[in-house]
């Protein structure tokens, strides 16, 4: 993931998925639990676009 200044991080989407392949995508949103991304990360939204 890429840091993008505060609390904003992002990652390019797989180019190997493709819309042939996958009919939604999930989002997730998450609150860092410590000093770098881990399992015991909150969980505050998700969704399917």
């Amino acid at each position: 993931m890429t840091d993008q200044g505060g609390d904003y991080y992002s990652v390019d989407f797989p180019s190997v998925i493709t819309n042939s392949t996958v009919q939604a995508y999930r989002v997730v949103i998450a609150l860092r639990a410590g000093a770098n991304a881990a399992v015991g990360d909150i969980r505050i939204a998700q969704g399917e676009i």
